[in-house]
């Protein structure tokens, strides 16, 4: 495995080849779900309309919050 690891690190590459590594390793690391699921979600929840709130309550809204 580490022999793997430096010769990569050793190799000359482009730009282009160099991302694709990258790529590669995070998706091997976070797993391809997750990348795809953070790659395709919206920046805002889709429940949430323009100028509405959440509608969850928070640590003070509770009977014991303070």
């Amino acid at each position: 495995m580490t022999e793997r690891i430096n010769e990569l690190l050793s190799r000359k590459m482009d730009r282009k080849e160099f991302l694709r590594h990258v790529g590669y390793g995070t998706a091997m690391l976070f797993g391809l779900g997750t990348v795809l699921k953070l790659v395709s979600s919206p920046s805002r929840p889709s429940n949430l309309q323009a100028g509405a709130t959440s509608a969850k309550p928070g640590y003070g809204n509770g009977a014991y919050g303070g």
